[in-house]
């Protein structure tokens, strides 16, 4: 049997009411047609009719105004096919629909089966399932309308398989899949797209031999133009959102920043310590779209129930006010999983982070480095007394005297076109009554880049550094410092300009002659400038890097990191 519906042209007049009944009368006149030719009419399941033995399954494609769709491509799939175990679909299950939007399939075999349609231009999809053809005898099953709409995506979180290059995720029955590649590895997240709407019972993940499959989700809902997510750390028994807010009414920052570790102070307000494991182990952090973030657990204080940690997110959206990652804890069978190395990556322009949260003293590497570079310090003349309380977890006291920590000969910035410097610091006493070294690379006779101390007879922190072409080529000078209190502190230098920064504020500036930072012989030293002086007072969170951050960048640090700090929220 191969009967076509021939339909004159005829404009449909103007008005909803009109079209409304030209369209739906055309159906059931189609309809109509397949019934007096001896077709059978199946609510998407079979019909059964005597005679032979040849069943065909027929339908209209259209959208949501009325229009039917032609060249729309349509295809019967096996309720259980996939691409890469099932090799191409037979030509006998695809059609194209004619002028009406009409497709036919001849000839089709007993089992289970779902449609999908995809029009001519690939932006809009339609999915019919559970299509049960269960006898063989001759007749036509009328499938009810589809409708084309734009499609959705899917975001499957890797983190419960031992992903590989070359492996795949599918929804069975729909020629939906995507490969793995090595980057989806990496990031442990991988995107399925042209997803047509509905619900889905399925979605599996596959070896690239083909020897398993593992089902990743069992309810899943597509909706048009949006997103929805395989979430990671399913097996974990409690998350909790955290909102970042970045609005007029948070942070109020407008840039984008990306690869940005996000300080997160936990306490027993809104988590609950006694489901963690007791060193907090088990905690994990994921993005809204499903993908796993690196953390570092710098503070964890099981019996006063507070904990301090470095979360590096992806993207913090500048003026959102509804942007969250999502916190994950109760495993007791999972290994710790931090890793200060990859939150402080190099690649991200990390060239040095000191926590100063260590015990140090005067033990050798007793200070570490929390980035790959591993220029961790030896402290000199502190003492198991130096660590106490300060803005993240613990800091170090430095006596003004002889106190300081010897980074040895770091070069991380040797012969960089631009670079940051941060910390956090409390001033014992001001005006300074000598230069009150901070940071500090060199010599006495022949100081390289950069070197940071509190200005004698003054409450303000200069840098100063020397390019190869000039001697002293960058010199800026923060607003003064009150005393006994925390202040955060930032210079940046983007190659031409220099910025001193106070408590996220810009202020004064320089410009310098030369491009290229002047490498310099001898050791990096925190609390002290050789020859010169040593810092009187608390230091913590040490960082450089070989990147200028940016003025939103610094602003978003010091509203995160300060104490009280009000930008997150948890729900």
């Amino acid at each position: 049997m191969n009967y076509k519906l021939q339909i004159m042209n005829y404009k449909v007049p103007e008005g909803s009411f009109f079209k409304f009944i030209i369209h739906h009368s055309l159906f059931i006149i189609f309809v109509l047609v397949l019934m007096l030719s001896g077709c059978g009419m199946g609510q998407d399941t079979a019909g059964t009719a005597s005679g032979g033995e040849s069943i065909e399954v027929a339908g209209i494609i259209s959208v949501n105004s009325g229009a039917h769709m032609t060249n729309t491509v349509v295809t019967l799939y096996p309720k259980t096919y996939n691409p890469y175990l099932d090799g191409t679909v037979p030509d006998s299950l695809v059609d194209t629909t004619d002028e009406e939007g009409i497709y036919r399939f001849e000839n089709v075999e007993t089992g289970s089966y779902n449609i999908k349609a995809v029009s001519a231009k690939g932006l809009m999809l339609a999915l019919k399932q559970g299509i049960n053809i269960t006898e063989k005898k001759d007749t036509t099953i009328t499938l009810s309308e589809m409708f084309l709409k734009p499609p959705g995506k899917i975001n499957v979180s890797l983190q419960e398989v031992s992903a590989k290059e070359g492996d795949y995720v599918c929804l069975p029955g729909t020629g939906v899949s995507a490969l793995i590649n090595t980057q989806n590895v990496t990031e442990q997240l991988v995107a399925v797209s042209d997803v047509p709407v509905g619900s889905y019972r399925e979605l599996v993940y596959g070896d690239s031999v083909g020897a398993n499959l593992n089902l990743l989700d069992s309810s899943l809902e597509v909706v048009s133009d949006s997103l929805s997510v395989v979430a990671p750390y399913r097996a974990w028994n409690k998350s909790k959102k955290i909102i970042i807010n970045t609005s007029v009414s948070g942070a109020d920052i407008k840039e984008m920043l990306v690869n940005y570790p996000l300080l997160v102070r936990l306490d027993s307000s809104h988590f609950s310590f006694s489901d963690a494991k007791s060193d907090g182990g088990d905690i994990r952090f994921s993005t809204s779209a499903g993908k796993v973030l690196q953390y570092e657990v710098e503070y964890w204080d099981l019996e006063n129930k507070k904990a301090e940690l470095w979360i590096l997110v992806d993207t913090i959206l500048g003026d959102n006010s509804e942007q969250f990652i999502t916190m994950h804890w109760d495993n007791a069978t999972v290994a710790e999983g931090e890793d200060g190395a990859a939150v402080f990556d190099t690649a991200d322009g990390f060239t040095g982070v000191w926590h100063l949260g260590e015990t140090g003293a005067t033990d050798s590497d007793g200070f570490k480095d929390a980035t790959a570079n591993g220029d961790h310090g030896t402290g000199v003349s502190l003492d198991m007394s130096s660590s106490g309380s300060s803005v993240v977890g613990s800091g170090q006291t430095f006596d003004g005297i002889d106190d300081y920590v010897d980074l040895g000969e770091s070069q991380g910035l040797d012969g960089v076109t631009s670079f940051s410097v941060s910390f956090w610091c409390l001033a014992d006493t001001v005006a300074f009554s000598s230069f009150a070294g901070i940071l500090a690379r060199g010599t006495e006779e022949r100081l390289g880049a950069p070197y940071v101390y509190g200005v004698v007879g003054d409450s303000s922190i200069r840098m100063t550094f020397t390019t190869l072409d000039v001697e002293g080529d960058g010199d800026v000078v923060t607003a003064p410092l009150e005393q006994g209190k925390w202040h955060y502190v930032s210079f940046t230098w983007d190659g031409n300009v220099v910025t001193a920064y106070l408590d996220g504020v810009p202020g004064a500036t320089d410009t310098t002659t030369g491009t290229v930072l002047r490498t310099s012989d001898g050791n990096n030293w925190i609390g002290a400038m050789p020859g010169w002086g040593k810092w009187d007072g608390k230091l913590d969170e040490m960082r450089i890097s070989s990147l200028p951050r940016s003025a939103d960048w610094v602003k978003f640090c010091y509203e995160t990191q300060k104490p009280g700090t009000t930008i997150l929220k948890f729900k």
